[in-house]
């Protein structure tokens, strides 16, 4: 690992970081919405707030975070798999955590989502966007 990977790197986790708030806030918030006020179950509050997080973070980190001007289905195709295999990851550890642990699910859900965050973002540096410039 040379010098200016890891400045780049660094930087890049950092808009990451940015553009996860935001989608963490729109997830969040989704899951929170649906599930308190809508009486959602749990997994799918979760699951269409991460979709809409999603989508958001698609665009902010093709463009800002890591780069990449052209539209490429392969981006498309590695983002959303990388997504699935994340949030499925994610999924399984809230349910784990709600049901067997008996853990509140709000608890739950941030402790999944952090380690969602840092799943999401390797997988993305490391495979969507490899080819782009930083």
């Amino acid at each position: 690992i040379n010098k200016v990977w890891i400045k780049t790197g660094f930087f890049q986790m950092i808009k990451f970081g940015l553009v996860g708030v935001l989608n963490t806030a729109i997830g969040w918030g989704t899951f929170f919405v649906l599930f308190h006020f809508f009486s959602f179950n749990y997994v799918l509050a979760n699951t269409i707030g991460n979709i809409l997080g999603f989508i958001n973070s698609f665009f902010w980190n093709k463009f800002w975070t890591f780069k990449s001007k052209d539209l490429r289905y392969e981006e498309m195709f590695l983002f959303i798999l990388v997504f699935l295999i994340c949030l499925a990851v994610q999924s399984g550890i809230l349910i784990v955590f709600k049901e067997v642990f008996k853990w509140n699910v709000y608890l739950s859900q941030i402790i999944s989502m952090v380690i969602y965050t840092l799943l999401n973002f390797i997988g993305n540096k490391w495979f969507t966007f490899r080819k782009a410039k930083a």
